[in-house]
């Protein structure tokens, strides 16, 4: 595990929704406190992380915390989207890939018993807010991981494979998220 330090500003997350953020009261507390030597309170932006072999990516907001003393490190992903339909369940959320690779990189790096997370979600059509809010402890994050684990090397066994025409499609998939870009080479050029 390694764990990329950063001296980043707030400002650097502009992309992930400093608009939004302002309006975050929780987040504007943070920010302000981050900028207080003497508060306890460290800000990491668009943290970068790397877990060998495959595991890599920047968490858009990690806050160390140690106000009471002991360290308390919580995690802050900002969303975007247009519905509110879109925000997944908190169990679902607990569950997601994303939510247990950031906390094991930061159980990994910090000698913590558990990791708080928030999905903060920002409507882009209509101004709202809404945040996921939760706890992991390490054993909850390690009994999740051995799945990530075994599904990620699934997709890594597809990479092995020496050309693409060698795996069998999934023409379900071809719609999903915007749909595949290499559709024409499955159903020729005119299926752009």
């Amino acid at each position: 595990m390694e764990f990329v330090e950063s001296n980043g500003l707030w400002e650097h997350d502009l992309r992930h929704g400093i608009r939004s953020a302002n309006d975050n009261d929780y987040l504007v507390e943070l920010r302000e406190l981050s900028h207080d030597p003497n508060s306890g309170v460290e800000v990491l932006i668009e943290q970068e992380f790397h877990i060998d072999p495959v595991f890599l990516g920047f968490i858009d907001l990690v806050v160390l915390d140690r106000r009471g003393g002991d360290l308390k490190v919580s995690i802050h992903d900002h969303k975007f989207t247009a519905a509110k339909r879109y925000v997944p369940e908190l169990e679902m959320a607990k569950d997601d890939y994303q939510t247990v690779i950031y906390s094991k990189a930061l159980t990994s790096f910090f000698s913590v018993n558990s990791i708080t997370f928030s999905y903060d979600y920002y409507g882009t059509k209509y101004k709202w807010r809404k945040s996921l809010n939760f706890n992991l402890t390490t054993s909850e994050i390690s009994d999740k991981w051995s799945s990530v684990l075994y599904d990620t090397g699934r997709v890594l066994d597809n990479y092995k494979v020496p050309r693409g025409s060698l795996t069998k499609p999934n023409f379900l998939s071809c719609q999903m998220y915007g749909g595949c870009e290499f559709k024409n080479l499955c159903f020729g050029e005119e299926s752009k």
